[in-house]
């Protein structure tokens, strides 16, 4: 039986670490190389120049895919060109689980294979994919008709960590349970949602995740490495200034999930937006993905569960503050009223929101995007004829408040009336 390696106390010193792809962690940007039209090809030794200077890149290219396998950042788990391509491992799989489904012990050069099965039908066999993150969300029987209840799934994939040191870990999980599996050393086994950190070298790693679940919907996520720095709220203003101008736009993103399975939510800023400042606010783990056409200030990263990280902004400039705002709607939702007492799920708003982020980050709120869940979101512009919108409304909700607790007190004079 393998032996759990002891976890160093949990951290809150997050490294970049790169997830064998190539890309460039510290932008957030995926590396691509164009290709030159015939037409536009330099003719005679420039011909030849351009030619052999193009081979010689390919070939270093290739080699350092060969020698490190890269697969996306830290920062940026959605790599658009992720090779599927099989290479060898540097230390073979241990998990049984793998040796049954992957009996080779090749992992692809990029990302990770993923293999998703029935606990409750194994001769049914088990259905690969190969995905940028260890990471699943659906409901009910809605992934290749397995029921949420007896899904099960392993995972195998290379890790690059460009610096030796502590590395976080990060767990997010329900009724469920896992195990990670690092270089062949058991270093996670549990059923909760955790961070952990843990003391790793340089290069690359063997990266193995064996998960079984057991309730009606399946929320699954692991996150190697952190995304930015982690702070204190009070300091949210201090490290916004670093950043960003005092006249920033601030734009508030609200979520309570990923409408994706693997955890993504794109984010699209207006085409003005310049030296922006985002509030990424969640309560499950996200995959967030900045879209701007310039680059982003600052970025803050506010979720309830462990693992969410972001990509399109450079990793000095993201920080973590832990519990968000949580408003997800436009206005107070799913108000109701039941024997006298009135009862609003949301008790906070957009008005509120604007509000505490002036005091936390010392500017105005620009726009918003808010949805339970979704795969993307565009920004709203805030404005003062929405503020009077949802002043109204909430006004509407007040007055049907005092109207339900007039109807648990009634007077007997009055009745009529």
């Amino acid at each position: 039986m393998q032996g759990v390696a002891p976890p160093r106390a949990i951290s809150r010193m997050l490294r970049r670490c790169s997830l064998c792809c190539p890309a460039r962690e510290r932008r957030g940007e995926i590396a691509m190389i164009e290709s030159v039209p015939p037409s536009q090809a330099p003719s005679g030794w420039r011909r030849n120049w351009a030619l052999l200077s193009a081979l010689a890149l390919a070939a270093i290219l290739s080699l350092a895919m060969l020698a490190t396998p890269r697969a996306q950042t830290g920062s940026s788990s959605n790599s658009a060109a992720c090779s599927d391509r099989p290479v060898t491992p540097p230390v073979a799989p241990v998990s049984s689980w793998g040796r049954d489904m992957n009996p080779g012990g090749r992992v692809p050069a990029c990302g990770f294979a993923a293999f998703y099965f029935d606990r409750a039908n194994l001769g049914a066999g088990s259905h690969r994919h190969h995905v940028n993150s260890i990471a699943i969300n659906y409901s009910w029987d809605d992934l290749h008709g397995i029921s949420s209840e007896s899904f099960a799934a392993y995972w195998v994939g290379l890790v690059h960590f460009d610096m030796p040191g502590m590395q976080t870990i990060a767990i997010n999980q329900g009724r469920s349970s896992a195990r990670i599996f690092i270089d062949g050393q058991l270093v996670y086994q549990g059923n909760d949602a955790e961070t952990l950190s843990i003391d790793i070298s340089e290069g690359t790693h063997l990266v193995e995740v064996e998960y079984i679940n057991n309730w009606h919907t399946t929320e699954f996520k692991v996150t190697l490495g952190g995304s930015g720095s982690v702070i204190a709220r009070e300091d949210v203003g201090t490290f916004i200034d670093r950043h960003a101008t005092s006249s920033a736009p601030v734009y508030y993103i609200g979520l309570y999930e990923s409408d994706a399975r693997d955890t993504r939510v794109d984010v699209h800023l207006p085409a003005n937006a310049r030296n922006a400042v985002v509030w990424l606010d969640s309560y499950e783990a996200i995959d967030w993905v900045i879209h701007s056409s310039a680059p982003v200030a600052a970025a803050i990263i506010a979720s309830h569960s462990p693992g969410s990280r972001v990509a399109g902004v450079e990793a000095n400039r993201v920080a973590g503050i832990g519990r968000g705002l949580r408003v997800t709607s436009e206005g107070t939702r799913g108000c109701h009223c039941t024997a006298g007492r009135f009862h609003c799920e949301g008790e906070s708003g957009l008005d509120d929101v604007a509000t505490e982020l002036g005091t936390l980050t010392g500017r105005g709120m620009a726009g918003y995007a808010v949805a339970y869940s979704a795969r993307q979101v565009s920004i709203t512009p805030w404005t003062n004829g929405m503020l009077a919108r949802i002043q109204a409304r909430e006004q509407a909700v007040l007055r049907e408040a005092n109207q339900c607790r007039a109807l648990a007190n009634p007077d007997f004079d009055t009745m009529f009336e």
